[in-house]
Parts: structure tokens; C-alpha cells; sequence
């Protein structure tokens, strides 16, 4: 997860918690964060995330600045981004698609809602489509323990 707000990355944490996720949200803080750790992530053997959880305002680099670089990428090109941020903006929707983002939610209002989102992120990406395990490996930076395949996103 790339996220500058903790309070934000803590109620994902939460969330994910309280809803029974088997998801591992590892995070930074922004951009230059991000890249040291999937830096790290691809030369480590834990291999990098499956999926990246992206804030579009962020410091320094913002998000679609992030995006851009992930994409061009070749080692990070395929992880699937999904844009988490609180901009309602049609014009931020339709860049963050143009940049490569394979989907934008924006962040619910309440704890419930975020809980539902998580669930429904977990079904989705790790239940209902297929996406590429990277250098042969289900995670994104884990951190802390999950029950079953281990399973985890990167976000702030």
C-alpha cells in the first residue's frame, strides 16, 4: 500500500483484520518508499506483491508519477495497481485509467464500507481472477501472519 496518511494505512490494516482477510498489507509512504521497497522485494527471495494499493495524492512523486514508473518497468510492469484514494474526481478516474491503473476505489466513509471493500478486493483479485505470481511467489512484501496462501498488497 502507498499511502501518506498512517491513520488511512492503519484502517486498512483493520479492516482487513476485523474482516477475516487473508491479505499481508505491507506499506510506504510515498513514492520513493514504494520503489526501495519493491527494490528490496524483487532482489529478496520473498519475492514482490501481487498487488499494489495506490494513493494518487501523495508527497514528492504523486501517484499517477508512481504509476508511470511502475509501468515502464519491466520487473513490476504486470502487478496489478489498484488506485485507493479519496478524490471523487471523474478527471482523476479517467487518468488513473490512462496510466495503466487496473481499477480506482474511492476510500469508503466508514469502517463498515472499508471492511466491505476489502472483502470484496480480496474476492476479486485473489478469488476470481488470475494474476502473475511474481518470480514464482504469492506475496507483496508480507508482513505479519495469514492464515493460508499467503496473500499481500502494498499500500499507503
Amino acid at each position: 500500500m502507498v499511502e501518506d496518511n498512517p491513520s488511512d494505512v492503519r484502517l486498512v490494516q483493520a479492516a482487513c483484520k476485523h474482516a477475516g482477510c487473508g491479505l499481508d498489507i505491507s506499506s510506504a509512504a510515498d513514492g520513493e518508499e514504494a520503489f526501495r521497497y519493491l527494490a528490496a522485494s524483487s532482489a529478496d527471495s520473498a519475492g514482490l506483491p501481487n498487488l499494489i494499493l495506490l494513493d494518487i495524492n501523495l508527497p514528492g512523486r504523486n501517484g499517477f508519477e508512481v504509476l508511470d514508473e511502475i509501468r515502464a518497468d519491466p520487473a513490476l510492469h504486470s502487478i496489478p495497481v489498484v488506485i485507493l484514494t479519496s478524490s471523487q474526481r471523474d478527471e482523476d478516474v479517467e487518468r488513473s485509467y490512462a496510466h495503466g491503473a487496473n481499477s480506482y476505489i474511492s476510500k469508503p466513509h466508514t469502517f463498515d464500507e472499508f471492511c466491505q471493500v476489502i472483502v470484496t478486493l480480496e474476492s476479486y483479485w485473489y478469488g476470481v481472477c488470475r494474476i502473475p505470481s511474481q518470480h514464482g511467489k504469492a506475496d507483496i512484501g508480507a508482513v505479519g501472519n495469514s492464515s493460508g496462501p499467503s496473500r499481500s498488497a502494498i499500500g499507503h
